[in-house]
């Protein structure tokens, strides 16, 4: 059958682990070319005469197996009805070939390697160029910025080359290929599948394509190779040094009298800190250093200023090549930053300072392009993520687009470049496979050689899970050669799980202590017990699949307790569903299996802190809070004072703006600022808010608090003048639940009527059913219905992604499995007495059944009338049987039209028990249809925490208040129930209704994190015994 025409002659060279490239120019640092210096400083690639892009439209053909690829392939010209047009950059999936496949662990196709599936989604991509005449005489390179498959690369029919990693350029010196009197035809037949893909098993969509940039550009005969600028920095002097080392290639003719000028530049590209003329070494000696041809300088600089995530000051190196006459030849020019990290006595340091990692892990996506991510969409993640106060980033599981690194250095983030290594599925075994050893080494080398010079990289990572083997190991000594200014990290090196290794071992391959999702507790007795120097910094952690990273707050209370602990990665920012539209019209993301891709692992994909589309989950406020750069408390004493702290390393808080807010009854009653001025590093300041203390002490109301927000003073980065840095909030006086003592009852009467029970008070009427004994009727004096659906007792909820994967077998370890081991999806209420009571009550008793427990729980309630509305009170009594539950609570609905609500509770935004550090509790205003969190996998959301009086209210003016009596409620009010949420798997599933069901909660177990990770902590589950719990229900004008 025919194939490409190189696997003709060699065979399935993608069969061949150990070939994992061909005629590829070797690597080197990002830099473009320029004609002279000033145009180096712009730094516009565009504007350069040695530099074309060939992104746009190219011509297509698909076929499901390169055994199925035509004859001739390498010369085709294009045309023909099995032709088409394709963008690229573009994924084929993304254009309508083949189909997106998502897998996590599993391979996408069942094979032993190297070999390749029998279906094997290929595409050749065909277009033509003109080379600029003036590039006669020169190298003329093409340049690939990565390609999702195995490239197969033909120039005018010709073989030119082949890469095999996807996540990094390959560049092709197309120089004697090149026809000068017309167009060229280019070909690159691409191979999604390959012995590449055992060591590219990451958690994603598996797609095909040409994913970011290629172009043109051109160089002299002696050309700058590669420019290799490290940097420290002496926190102690303030003095920065500069290993500078610049490659020249001459091919084989050498030729002495060349000179590389170099001068560096403060940030604002204006004041000049160093510079000098050096001579490119080309004479062959027997101890000659490296570079061989070429030239290295070391250079202290006095007084430099340093670069980090906080200042992420930046310096301009230009580098020059001038011909033996003098003329410049070639330019150009490259940011750098003066920093140093290193591990001392368990902490990771930079420039000194034990620095606390609020890190995420960040693929590259988007929902229409897949791994396909522009310059905007790159902008808008780091945009997001300083405006949440992130400030380090891994890149997982693979190399970026240089642009992003870019940007990282710019605007002051910590990342860990991570290799493009995972054999997932072949854990333990690849890593010792030497036919792989090349291709493990190789790729760490090359992302090195690429990156070396962006101050933001900090760390190394080897790839992710993968177990740990010699290929790792021939990898980091490598690595640790050449750069050793910056540290190694591989979680897969101390893996207690997946390798079968322990924290204290791995040293060569890991420089700290990089666990995924370890407990709390087992952090904390690790740093109690142990002495390893390393730090632990979390590699993957409070999973945020859906609603999700509850427990985070416990985490950061033992990051900021103990040496050691320095923060982590949380596993991740987005979510990688794909956009498309149902036939109802509705949009919706789509997750594993809605292509009809088996194997698949359903909506696993689906697991971060933003949406597609980069709007924040609730759960992003909670990282916020605990990230934010400072602290604030509340000082003892009659007056009211407070002292502010930062938590900065590096800045003072001077560049941010205080204002503070005396709130009585959720009104503002006195505000005023807060002069930051002066606040270092680490440093604290006392203010006296004495304007306030009049107000604080005539204050007769229900609820007073103050309210503290730091914002931008102004625009500085990606963040814009008035964004909100941090807030602290202090509850002087709360909203207190109604003692049970001061309810007293009002005139009612009992009735027996054929329908069951009648309740009259004050012109109102409540009514059970006989047959059910709920609740299910209140009307007015004009016998106006404001129920819905009867008050029910419910210890059910649609369970959350960290309750269990409902599209996944193999579950029963996880709560969602025992709750249905337990048959609580199918709980009955079972009537056993029904009656009045002498106090002018009604009281009902259920044995609560489920298939599994005939006797799981009996539930008492109790209802009469007092002078705040119905009383409800509420018995539970369980089988010690039943697991720990979802819920204790009472649901109901209520008439169209209540689609406002206010309450005092924790807000604004979504929160539950085990995740509410990053909301505070106030009077806070919203609507039903606000409070519904669309997660992409419909589930339990919206809920309110701590809440004592809420009131849904509709145009008229009516309002159902709810009050809690002794204890603060959970609630949430929604046009979606539970059984709506639980039964859907896409949100376009999900048909409003037109009624609110509401939701009072005694208690709701807490989120956790145990989609892939610790479930919620002892203390936010809801054990089997007895409860008790009561409220308020009242219809008011």
């Amino acid at each position: 059958m025919p194939l490409s025409p190189i696997d003709r002659i060699l065979g399935k060279t993608f069969e061949q682990p150990e070939l994992t490239g061909m005629n590829r120019v070797p690597m080197r640092a990002t830099q473009y070319s320029y004609p002279d210096v000033e145009s180096a400083l712009v730094g516009d690639r565009k504007t350069s005469p040695w530099w074309v892009s060939l992104d746009g439209t190219w011509r297509f053909l698909y076929r499901e197996n390169p055994s199925e690829l035509p004859e001739g392939i390498d010369s085709a010209d294009g045309s023909g009805e099995d032709w088409a047009d394709m963008p690229v950059p573009s994924l084929w999936p993304m254009q309508g070939y083949s189909f997106p496949h998502y897998t996590n662990v599993k391979m996408p196709f069942h094979a032993e390697a190297p070999h390749s599936p029998e279906r094997n989604p290929t595409g050749v991509y065909q277009r033509s160029f003109t080379v600029e005449p003036s590039w006669k005489g020169r190298r003329v390179v093409l340049h690939f910025g990565g390609v999702d498959g195995v490239l197969q690369l033909y120039v005018n029919g010709s073989f030119v080359g082949l890469n095999k990693d996807s996540r990094l350029p390959s560049e092709y010196d197309i120089t004697k290929n090149v026809n000068w009197d017309g167009e060229n035809r280019l070909t690159a037949v691409v191979i999604q599948y390959s012995d590449a893909s055992y060591v590219e098993d990451q958690d994603q969509w598996r797609m095909g394509g040409i994913h970011r940039e290629v172009c043109l550009y051109s160089t002299g005969a002696v050309f700058l190779e590669d420019v290799k600028a490290l940097t420290d920095f002496d926190p102690e002097s303030g003095d920065g040094s500069l290993d500078l080392q610049v490659r020249v290639s001459m091919g084989n003719a050498l030729e002495e009298g060349w000179t590389v000028d170099w001068r560096l530049l403060d940030a604002s590209e204006e004041g000049e800190i160093g510079s000098n003329r050096e001579e490119v070494a080309v004479r062959r000696e027997h101890l000659a250093p490296w570079p061989r041809i070429g030239c290295h300088v070391g250079k202290l600089f006095s007084g430099v200023q340093p670069w980090s995530a906080e200042q992420p000051t930046r310096y301009r190196l230009l580098v020059a090549l001038n011909s033996p006459s003098g003329d410049v030849v070639e330019s150009t020019a490259i940011w750098i930053g003066f920093r140093r990290v290193k591990i001392h006595d368990r902490e990771l340091l930079v420039n000194g300072k034990a620095v606390m990692f609020h890190g995420v892990n960040r693929h590259d996506h988007t929902d229409t392009g897949g791994n396909v991510v522009t310059e905007e969409w790159m902008r808008k993640d780091l945009e997001v993520m300083k405006a949440h106060n992130i400030n380090a980033i891994r890149t997982s599981h693979y190399p970026n687009d240089p642009l992003f690194y870019d940007l990282c250095d710019e605007y002051g983030f910590y990342v860990i470049d991570e290799a493009n290594i995972e054999s997932h599925d072949f854990h333990n075994t690849i890593c010792e496979d030497k036919r792989y050893l090349n291709a493990f080494v190789e790729r760490g080398m090359r992302m090195v050689m690429r990156d070396k010079n962006h101050p933001s990289i900090i760390m190394w990572s080897l790839g992710n899970e993968s177990g740990h083997g010699s290929n790792h190991d021939a990898m980091a000594g490598w690595i640790r050669k050449y750069d050793p200014t910056r540290l190694m990290h591989y979680e897969g090196a101390i893996s207690r799980g997946q390798s079968k290794s322990e924290w204290d071992q791995g040293h060569l391959a890991t420089d700290v202590i990089c666990p995924m999702y370890p407990e709390v507790r087992e952090m904390i007795e690790w740093v109690e017990e142990e002495r390893d120097p390393r730090p632990v910094i979390l590699c993957e952690y409070s999973h945020a699949m859906g609603n999700s990273n509850g427990c985070l707050k416990e985490y950061y209370d033992a990051f900021e307790a103990y040496k050691g602990l320095q923060g982590g990665f949380i596993w991740e920012w987005l979510d990688h569903g794909l956009k498309e539209t149902a036939e109802n019209g509705k949009e919706y993301w789509t997750y594993g299996g809605d292509y009809g891709d088996a194997p698949n692992d359903a909506n696993f994909v689906a697991d971060g802190l933003v949406w597609p589309d980069r709007t924040p989950h609730p759960g992003l406020s909670e990282l916020k809070k605990l990230a934010q750069p400072l602290a604030v408390e509340k000082l003892d004493g009659d007056a009211l004072k407070i002292s502010v702290r930062s938590k900065h390393d590096f800045r003072s808080l001077d560049y941010l703006e205080a204002q503070w807010t005396l709130l009585g009854d959720g009104k503002e009653l006195a505000s005023g600022t807060l002069d930051l001025q002066g606040i270092a590093a680490g440093g604290a300041k006392e203010f006296a808010l004495t304007e306030a203390d009049s107000a604080v002490a005539d204050f007769s109301g229900e609820a007073l608090s103050l309210h503290i927000s730091f914002v931008q003073g102004e625009a500085e980065g990606l963040l814009p003048a008035g964004h909100e840095i941090a807030w602290e909030h202090f509850n002087l006086k709360e909203l207190a639940a109604i003692s049970a003592s001061s309810l007293s009852a009002v005139n009612s009467t009992v009735s027996q009527k054929e329908s069951g029970l009648v309740l009259e008070a004050e012109g109102w009427t409540a009514k059970w059913s006989s047959e059910s004994g709920q609740l299910e009727s209140i009307l007015d004096a004009n016998g106006k219905e404001f129920l819905a659906a009867p008050l029910r007792f419910t210890w059910w909820r649609a369970a959350t992604d960290n309750d269990g994967m409902k599209l996944w077998s193999g579950q029963d370890a996880k709560p969602l499995g025992k709750w249905q081991g337990a048959g609580l999806p199918e709980t009955e209420l079972i009537l056993d007495r029904h009656e009045a009571r002498d106090d002018a009550g009604v009281e009902s008793v259920w044995t609560v059944r489920t298939p599994v427990h005939p006797r799981a729980a009996t539930f008492r309630q109790r209802v009469k009338w007092t002078g705040k509305g119905l009383w409800i009170t509420n018995e539970l009594e369980t089988s010690a049987d039943l697991p720990d539950l979802p819920r204790l609570g009472i649901e109901f609905a209520v008439v169209p039209g209540f689609e406002k609500v206010d309450y005092f509770g924790y807000g604004p935004v979504e929160n539950y028990r085990d995740r509410c550090a990053g909301v505070w509790k106030e009077h806070f205003s919203t609507t039903v249809e606000a409070m519904h969190v669309p997660y992409i996998m419909p589930q339990e959301n919206g809920s309110r925490s701590g809440a004592v009086r809420v009131r849904l209210q509709n145009e008229e003016g009516i309002r159902l208040k709810i009050e809690a009596v002794e204890k603060a409620f959970e609630f949430k009010a929604s046009h979606l129930n539970d059984e709506d949420l639980y039964k859907a798997t896409h949100t376009y599933e999900l048909e409003p209704r037109p009624e609110t069901w509401v939701y009072v909660d005694h208690l709701q177990r807490g989120l956790g994190t145990k989609s892939c990770g610790p479930d919620t902590l002892d203390q936010y589950k809801i054990r089997p015994g007895k409860y008790s719990w009561s409220f308020l229900l009242r219809v008011e004008s």
